[in-house]
């Protein structure tokens, strides 16, 4: 996801505490979410089912979900092999009050699969988060209700009882029944259709591949679209009707990225579509939902001509980052919200590239000088925090899709690719994705495959120059001296711009020191530059 809106080097630990992630525990995952959802668009309330099959790896009479109490359960039970199975809703915890602790009326068996049933209903949103609605004013200023969903990070709770957190990954077969007048989109391609009585339609999508309740969506809308097919895969740009004319630049640029992409990791895009969908009154960039990329209208809807300069960069990397989420975010997901960069760093990253791969009208020589420029600003005051940041709850969850995580995490991965060579940084990243497909990661793993290959001892030089970075805030500030004709003096210091005394100093295992790579140029050298020496 991206909100609207040198190369230093950093490090990784191998850390011997188990740290706890989340709110729940491993003893129930999930397998399949059967979801049923239907949309009363006059009242804008929905009512609900979902069966999700899990699979218990030790016995247990508790079961731990996360739903948020404007979600209104009716009705639950648990089946196995057709008997039933009750259950009762024993207390909540958290903050938010979000995470729900059942009992159940007997012991669930270890290496038993069981499915758990509910019944629910809501309100759909009128905060454009969660289950939301939203509408335009067609040509006859008639008002054409919509709507759409944005789950990330910890709001699919906010609509249907769910493991939510991204380790979780499941299937999910999504029906959805709306008017006649509208049409669906989810993740995958519809199964099915079926008409209902009083114009209404019963729409039943395919499963995808399993993921994390964060990238689950649907829209539903009047729109219409136009479509390229690019490897093999349907790229449809959806807009409202009557720009219909606008719609085909966007799909173009999605399948090129698409393609860029498959290409550049040596990984196929593994869904048969890839829609993109402008949402009137959208309030972020986009959201790389798998299958089903979201961005405001004014995005979708933009021409060449009503761009110019440095907006027309910025629209452009925009959908090349969120295209790159379908392989970093998606296809691989960090295991808790601490390792959010290891998906957003790294798009950032990505779309410089992937932008200037795709096209040769826009000046991208610069790009990567000002996304350091922004890390550098966020992170120069006492108030920063690392790149990897604790998350205890989800509460603190937002609090780190800022700079810091998406420019300096970007940055970061910069500097480490000009420490082991462009080739093998796609080499690592192609290892790290291969390895770790439809499963989640942290960042340990991914300097794992990064590393791969490489000697010992200089496996452990990248490994601590890259925790050094990532696992402590701030930055170093270089100082160069000449000691005599022939000598230079360098050293370095934590630079903070605005020492606030009152501000408690956080401890660091680094003490607040960096590996920083010394390279010289003199007219010897004839102006390359001459690796000469590691600043620690």
């Amino acid at each position: 996801m991206i909100p609207w809106r040198c190369t230093f080097l950093l490090a990784f630990v191998f850390l011997d505490i188990v740290r706890a992630h989340g709110d729940l525990s491993t003893t129930i995952r999930p397998t399949l979410y059967d979801l049923l959802l239907t949309t009363n668009f006059d009242k804008w309330t929905y009512t609900g089912s979902v069966q999700i099959h899990v699979n218990v790896s030790r016995a247990t009479d508790q079961i731990l979900l996360h739903v948020r109490k404007t979600v209104k359960l009716t009705a639950m039970e648990i089946r196995f092999k057709g008997k039933k199975i009750n259950m009762t809703l024993e207390e909540r915890r958290n903050s938010l009050q979000d995470l729900a602790v059942f009992k159940t009326g007997e012991n669930l068996e270890e290496g038993e699969n069981y499915v758990i049933h509910m019944h629910f209903h809501g309100n759909v949103s009128k905060k454009l988060t969660g289950f939301y609605r939203t509408g335009y004013q067609d040509h006859k200023k008639q008002y054409i209700k919509m709507t759409g969903t944005h789950l990330s990070p910890d709001k699919a709770r906010t609509v249907f009882p769910c493991f939510d957190e991204p380790r979780f990954r499941a299937r999910f077969i999504l029906t959805l029944v709306h008017p006649d007048t509208h049409e669906a989109l989810s993740n995958m391609p519809v199964a099915h259709t079926k008409k209902l009585p009083n114009n209404v339609v019963m729409t039943t999508f395919k499963p995808p591949p399993p993921m994390s309740t964060y990238l689950l969506a649907w829209v539903q809308h009047n729109f219409v679209s136009t479509s390229v097919t690019v490897d093999g895969v349907r790229i449809s740009h959806w807009v409202r009707p009557g720009n219909l004319h606008l719609a085909k630049e966007k799909a173009v640029l999605v399948g090129r990225a698409v393609h860029y992409f498959n290409n550049y990791f040596g990984l196929k895009f593994p869904l048969p579509k890839l829609d993109i969908i402008g949402i009137p009154n959208y309030l972020v960039g986009g959201m790389e939902n798998w299958g089903l990329i979201t961005v405001s209208e004014e995005t979708s809807l933009s021409t060449p001509s009503s761009r110019y300069g440095r907006s027309e960069i910025s629209y452009r990397m925009l959908l090349v980052h969120e295209v790159s989420h379908m392989w970093f975010g998606n296809l691989v997901t960090m295991e808790w919200w601490n390792d959010l960069w290891l998906k957003e760093g790294m798009a950032t990253f990505l779309a410089i590239p992937g932008t200037a791969a795709l096209y040769s009208d826009v000046d991208m020589s610069n790009e990567l000088l000002r996304t350091m420029s922004r890390a550098l600003h966020a992170d120069k005051v006492m108030t920063s925090h690392p790149v990897e940041m604790p998350i205890k709850c989800t509460k603190q969850i937002t609090q780190i899709f800022d700079t810091i995580t998406y420019s300096k995490g970007s940055s970061v991965l910069s500097m480490l690719q000009e420490v082991v060579g462009e080739n093998h940084f796609k080499a690592g990243m192609t290892d790290f994705l291969k390895t770790y497909q439809y499963s989640v990661a942290n960042y340990h793993d991914l300097l794992g495959s990064m590393v791969k290959g490489i000697k010992p001892e200089k496996k452990e030089n990248i490994i601590s120059f890259m925790n050094r970075y990532i696992l402590q805030k701030n930055f170093p500030l270089i100082v160069v001296r000449r000691s005599r004709p022939d000598k230079l003096h360098v050293t370095q210091h934590r630079f903070v711009r605005f020492r606030d005394t009152t501000t408690p100093v956080d401890p660091s295992p680094y003490h607040y020191q960096w590996y920083v790579p010394l390279t010289t140029i003199t007219d010897k050298s004839k102006k390359k530059k001459v690796p000469t020496a590691t600043l620690r």
